[in-house]
């Protein structure tokens, strides 16, 4: 996984089709979604689930419901989808994705967090619910990766990426303008 990783160039993820953004109503997350690799992160999602097959995918912080659409782009995968409130706004979505609106470190989910390859973390940005989720990893023995969005868009985001000693790479060339890292469990 890491090599593919490591080796995902701009161009790469630049041809990736991204004509289903017209499911999703908000014009301006159309917009996000659309955008190139080093702008926003959705064409990377994709890449990822373009080569892997028959694997979980977990999306901590639906918000729209953007990064879960990159994330089922390969109906084998499937992907759950976490928040704690329905701010989801699709007007369609594919049958491999599942929307729950539930705090994913509900003990009911450790089974799901271990059989899951990918988990992206996109919520509050405040470290402290990072922080927690990493933990939680941990805890759990998660053999995945962790794909952590906008780890430089404050000063608590910047300390919880420089504090994490795993094995990991900065990947902001290829993600979101505003940092992306990558953590191998």
């Amino acid at each position: 996984m890491k090599e593919l990783i490591k080796n995902i160039t701009n161009n790469d993820l630049d041809s990736i089709d991204m004509d289903d953004f017209k499911y999703i109503n908000s014009l301006e997350y159309q917009d996000y979604y659309k955008r190139f690799s080093s702008f926003e992160h959705y064409r990377l999602l994709k890449y990822l689930s373009k080569n892997l097959d028959n694997e979980t995918f977990l999306d901590i912080g639906t918000l729209k419901g953007c990064s879960s659409l990159a994330l089922s782009y390969n109906k084998s995968n499937n992907v759950i989808s976490f928040n704690v409130t329905n701010q989801l706004d699709l007007n369609y979505y594919p049958e491999n994705i599942e929307y729950l609106i539930d705090n994913v470190l509900n003990e009911k989910y450790v089974d799901l967090i271990i059989q899951s390859k990918i988990i992206l973390l996109d919520t509050n940005h405040d470290g402290i619910f990072e922080q927690q989720l990493f933990n939680r990893l941990e805890e759990v023995g998660f053999k995945g990766i962790l794909i952590l969005d906008d780890i430089y868009l404050n000063k608590q985001m910047k300390s919880f990426w420089q504090n994490i000693k795993k094995d990991k790479l900065d990947i902001t060339h290829i993600g979101h303008v505003s940092g992306t890292g990558v953590v191998f469990f």
